[in-house]
């Protein structure tokens, strides 16, 4: 509970900064639950919501109510949904709290609004925007993340890793935000989660956006990989050329060739690039091989290298045979992490002192320790999503994935 010297300072900073602001009755606040509550005439027999928006379209929340078909769950229980509000004079928004001024006491918001299906089909490169503030000048740590969904509109379809997320770092102040859209196909659902965080006073959006983005940049994924160690028996650069196969091809799995997909070394350092667009996330599979056919590949077998695609271009460095993750034959009891997921902090165990590193999704780096053994590993700073937990000892290298919740 706060002190009666912080409700002062809560009270006078809001009032300074914003003007005049109304808070609902409680009257009020249950009209508003009942009109944000998604109504059954508006739902198909699947329970997903009918209305649909066609792109482009905008709010900024003036009539103060949120729009017709939109669903919005209260997956923490505390009775307190997002609710629309006027935040300052002829201003309006979307809001979802972690402190609640009626009851003067701390929520623990775990709250998603849904949209109603989104049909992006008339723009070349759609894009969401957005403005989002922490209303309160001092107290304004409000964490939120963005899912979407080519499924539904209930919570269980958002199970994906969510494609934004971020912990506001200065209250008072409307952020501009946005994100591509492009690679999800024409109808989605989009999901605003308000979700690990307490105490702070409350998050607002006051403009909402789907439309056209700038001309798209080409995004690609480049694989490199080092021949240099590979037997001359098995690949002669002055004879042979280096291909691929994959998931990532359309069809997939397409037998190499000596024409398409080919590889090149033009500054002769043995290291052979080859780059190619792709614009659909989501996960796939590849493996190298030399010459034509699928007779030289790095090893027998069908397990192959991976890699996740997520809207950005991205670059692989391999080396032709050296087997990642999952194929070489690591004892399953060699490594181990949980809870998986985990909220912030969890055990490693190994049985070998390592150089651990634990890679974002866009390969940067947000642990990189030497440890022995079992150790306890904090990623309370970082997002929700999955990370690669990259190990590497004298015995062994591999990689397991965790996902932070």
């Amino acid at each position: 509970m706060k002190k009666n010297t912080l409700l002062f300072t809560l009270l006078l900073a809001v009032f300074t900064v914003f003007g005049q602001f109304e808070s609902s009755s409680s009257s009020e606040i249950m009209s508003t639950k009942k009109a944000i509550d998604t109504k059954s005439q508006n739902k198909d027999a699947k329970g997903n919501i009918k209305s649909v928006i066609t792109a482009p379209w905008s709010t900024d929340f003036a009539d103060n109510v949120i729009p017709a078909g939109w669903g919005n769950f209260d997956v923490d229980g505390d009775g307190y949904f997002w609710e629309t509000t006027e935040i300052n004079a002829g201003v309006y928004a979307l809001i979802s709290e972690s402190f609640r001024m009626d009851i003067y006491d701390a929520l623990t918001p775990d709250n998603y609004i849904v949209t109603a299906k989104v049909d992006v089909s008339a723009l070349s490169n759609p894009v969401m925007s957005w403005k989002v503030m922490a209303i309160n000048p001092t107290t304004y740590a409000e964490q939120y993340s963005i899912y979407i969904s080519t499924t539904g509109n209930t919570v269980a379809d958002f199970t994906d890793a969510p494609v934004f997320n971020e912990t506001l770092a200065e209250g008072g102040v409307e952020l501009d935000r946005s994100i591509s859209l492009a690679g999800y196909g024409d109808e989605i659902w989009v999901a605003f989660r308000h979700h690990d965080c307490t105490d702070q006073f409350f998050m607002a959006i006051p403009e909402l956006a789907f439309e056209e983005g700038e001309p798209s940049q080409d995004v690609t994924v480049t694989f490199n990989v080092n021949m240099n160690n590979v037997d001359i028996a098995v690949f002669d650069p002055a004879n042979d050329i280096v291909t691929i196969a994959g998931s990532f091809t359309d069809p997939a799995w397409q037998e190499p060739t000596l024409t398409d997909l080919t590889f090149s070394d033009d500054d002769e350092n043995g290291i052979y690039s080859l780059t190619v667009p792709l614009t659909t996330n989501g996960s796939y599979e590849y493996k190298y091989f030399v010459n034509a056919g699928f007779a030289g590949g790095e090893w027998d077998g069908d397990m192959n290298r991976s890699f996740d695609f997520t809207g950005e271009s991205l670059v692989l460095n391999d080396v032709f045979g050296e087997k990642p993750v999952g194929i070489q034959n690591i004892s399953s009891n060699k490594v181990k992490a949980y809870p998986n997921p985990t909220s912030g902090i969890f055990t490693l165990d190994l049985e070998d002192q390592s150089n651990v590193k634990i890679f974002n999704i866009a390969g940067q780096v947000v642990y990189n320790n030497f440890i022995n053994k079992q150790t306890s590993i904090d990623l309370s700073h970082v997002g929700t999503g999955i990370y690669i937990i990259n190990i590497v000892n004298a015995h062994y290298s591999t990689q397991i994935k965790i996902i932070k919740k």
